[in-house]
């Protein structure tokens, strides 16, 4: 059975795996996120360039707009991640940082209030 202790070293070991190296996966992941970004720019403005005016969303063009919108939020996603992994392995922003560490320790409950609150 997978304890709590077994869990936590299983998580920690898959990350020293994936972060340990200095700068060079997370570097290969926000260049990938900046050329994702760009497709996904790309592909909003082809999708609804032809849509003039007055946008109706029953048609292709417009399916294809809103998917380079949801590539440009995933690709915006990577970024964030990458620098704040970046940031957070300095010394000199690590403290400030640290003060998060609590809401994401907090992020199923947050979650939750935020949508019973609205």
């Amino acid at each position: 059975m997978l304890t709590i202790q077994k869990y936590r070293q299983v998580i920690r070991t898959i990350g020293l795996i994936i972060f340990d190296e200095k700068w060079g996966f997370m570097l290969n992941i926000f260049y990938g996120s900046i050329g994702l970004l760009v497709v996904g720019i790309g592909v909003t403005i082809l999708g609804f360039a032809p849509l003039g005016p007055n946008v109706s969303f029953d048609n292709w063009n417009a399916m294809i707009g809103l998917t380079g919108i949801d590539l440009v939020n995933i690709a915006l996603t990577f970024m964030l991640i990458t620098l704040f992994v970046h940031l957070f392995r300095k010394n000199r922003w690590q403290r400030w940082l640290q003060s998060f560490a609590p809401y994401g320790r907090m992020a199923l409950t947050n979650y939750v209030v935020q949508s019973i609150l609205g």
